[in-house]
């Protein structure tokens, strides 16, 4: 066994980094603006430079681990990767079908479920729980043009 730096948080830092590296790109291309009067590249530049300390953090700070080079890998959990997949799909279909409340409570139900430890009460619980607060921010005080609730 070996002491090595963890390859997956080096490699999650460099992602992160890549995609700041790319927001600040594009938002210095867009224009900034100030901060008073805030041009369309403002925001993208902001989250490029906080990715870009995240991803620094990220990889810099891996911690060390014991590594046995004979080991096998632990074989992949799908259903994880699979229903959050889903739950992105169902927000987009009941959201252009019921309106916003399903869609959130329909796609973090789904989500939720793709952790084998999750219950069915915790799944509805932390369902209505996001519900509630995304109804309240996103169609009331955002006005987002998705109508919270509408049958069609």
């Amino acid at each position: 066994m070996t002491g090595t730096r963890s390859r997956r948080e080096l490699l999650a830092g460099g992602l992160i980094l890549l995609f700041g590296l790319i927001a600040l790109l594009e938002g210095r291309r867009l224009g900034t603006g100030t901060l008073f009067a805030m041009g369309p590249g403002f925001v993208p530049m902001a989250l490029g430079v906080i990715l870009c300390g995240l991803g620094l953090a990220i990889a810099l700070t891996g911690q060390t681990s014991t590594v046995d080079p004979h080991a096998e890998p632990d074989a992949p959990d799908w259903r994880g990767a699979v229903c959050i997949l889903l739950g992105a799909g169902f927000f987009i279909m009941l959201g252009v079908h019921v309106g916003l409340a399903p869609a959130i409570f329909g796609s973090v139900f789904v989500a939720a479920m793709g952790d084998r430890t999750t219950k069915l009460i915790e799944a509805v619980g932390l369902a209505a729980g996001v519900t509630i607060f995304g109804s309240i921010l996103f169609g009331l005080i955002l006005k987002i043009p998705i109508p919270v609730f509408e049958w069609r």
